[in-house]
């Protein structure tokens, strides 16, 4: 206990008690550490941690966005080793073309012990490093509720602190550590939906001054994939044409897309990750609308599309509320699908979810936080594919038009009909 901690009065028991409650409510709260290799804790001074991105690896960067950027980006060493080989593969050819025989010797030898390192190896970029992201929130307890012996009021606080900072924690390895198309590039600040009053996420990849979006997507791609988020960072996408069924002519309703499309986008995912060598157990994790649908029986059966492709999983789909709240992507449904197997990428907590004192204000109550420091770190991005759910040629729109026109339709009908029984009456009176 430090000389802080001992002004709050509480004994190492009750402190034990609070931060047990926090850890317990962290661990019930948290989506991706369920299925995340979860590496930790390391020193509390740590700020910055190795990437471990493998290489070679299909980061999502292509060679044309790094021409187009004009900004100097982080080269790795299978890159290196690439245009080594490059070069070496140009001298053989130039020394061939002026019958030097000695260079061309030498040219060869060089591109014989450049090619396997280039082309068969499997390596770690020792240069690339994640800076760790921290998730806060403030507590403040008056002193009738510091002093109630079973602690009832601050436990219910911490709790609810713990649950918040876990569901930062959530949001920040989903979609970012930093979101360069929101209004607020350096913060979550602007949008009360992602930060509640009182909590504070401070990301730990942020753009440089004179960085466009184009070029920290960029650096991040090649230094650290997990600060672009799981749906960031994946090296695959895979788009669901959502084809809307006929409405209001079934009992009971059917699911709003055609449940068929759901089951084929997954499974093209499952198999997209196999052509990549990554094999079950795979998480499924999906926004809200995708996750109902999937859940929802097929008309005249009690079978759900769930049904047909969690044996292919592995394991349940799992619903996170965090790829709703996100503001730059309002009611846009959208989805990932990550193989665990093989360790392409894990959750470094350096300081996990704990309770901490910070003052006595000016009107005597205690200030305390909750708080934790991490990062995830994408090793091969891929081992994750995005599902994205898009309007087939805008059927959707279409469908919702004919609707409303139908249902005017017999407003009007059901208008005139009343009209015109009413007018004999009318002509009698």
């Amino acid at each position: 206990m430090d000389d802080r901690s001992a002004q709050v009065g509480w004994s190492d028991a009750q402190w034990n008690r609070v931060r047990q409650a926090v850890s317990e409510e962290a661990q019930r709260a948290r989506i991706a550490a369920s299925f995340l290799h979860v590496f930790g804790p390391l020193p509390p001074s740590t700020e910055v941690v190795p990437s471990e991105i493998l290489s070679p690896s299909l980061a999502p960067a292509d060679a044309k966005a790094r021409d187009d950027s004009h900004h100097p980006v982080f080269i790795t060493e299978h890159e290196r080793a690439t245009q080594r080989r490059e070069s070496a593969l140009t001298m053989f050819s130039q020394a061939i073309q002026t019958s030097n025989a000695t260079n061309a010797k030498d040219a060869l030898e060089e591109l014989l012990d450049l090619t396997p390192h280039a082309e068969q190896s499997l390596s770690v970029e020792p240069s690339a490093t994640a800076r760790l992201t921290e998730a806060s929130g403030i507590v403040t307890l008056t002193q009738q509720q510091l002093r109630e012996d079973d602690l009832a009021s601050a436990l219910s606080l911490f709790r609810r602190a713990a649950n918040q900072v876990a569901r930062l924690e959530d949001w920040s390895i989903f979609n970012g550590q930093t979101r360069f198309d929101a209004p607020a590039a350096n913060g979550f600040d602007h949008h009360p939906r992602v930060i509640p009053p009182g909590f504070h996420l401070d990301p730990g990849e942020r753009p440089t001054r004179y960085e466009t979006p184009n070029q920290v997507a960029l650096r991040l791609a090649k230094t650290n994939p997990g600060g672009l988020g799981l749906l960031g960072a994946a090296g695959g996408t895979v788009q669901c044409a959502i084809a809307p069924l006929i409405r209001g002519h079934a009992d009971p309703p059917s699911p709003p897309y055609d449940p068929e499309q759901l089951v084929v986008s997954i499974v093209t995912a499952v198999t997209e990750l196999q052509g990549h060598g990554y094999f079950a157990p795979y998480a499924c994790i999906l926004s809200r609308d995708p996750y109902v649908w999937l859940h929802t029986p097929i008309q005249g059966s009690m079978v759900m599309p769930k049904d047909r492709v969690e044996p292919l999983l592995g394991r349940p789909i799992v619903h996170a509320g965090v790829l709703d709240d996100r503001p730059w992507r309002q009611d846009q449904p959208a989805g990932v699908i990550i193989s665990t197997s093989g360790d392409p990428l894990d959750l470094v907590v350096a300081v996990d979810v704990t309770p901490e004192f910070l003052q006595v204000d000016k009107e005597g109550r205690y200030i305390f936080r909750v708080f934790e420091r991490f990062t995830p770190r994408v090793k091969d991005p891929a081992a994750i594919v995005r599902i994205e759910y898009l309007p087939l040629n805008g059927t959707v729109a279409a469908n919702e038009h004919e609707q409303s026109k139908h249902e005017a339709d017999k407003k009007t009908n059901g208008a005139s009909e009343g009209t015109q029984s009413g007018a004999p009456a009318d002509h009698k009176r």
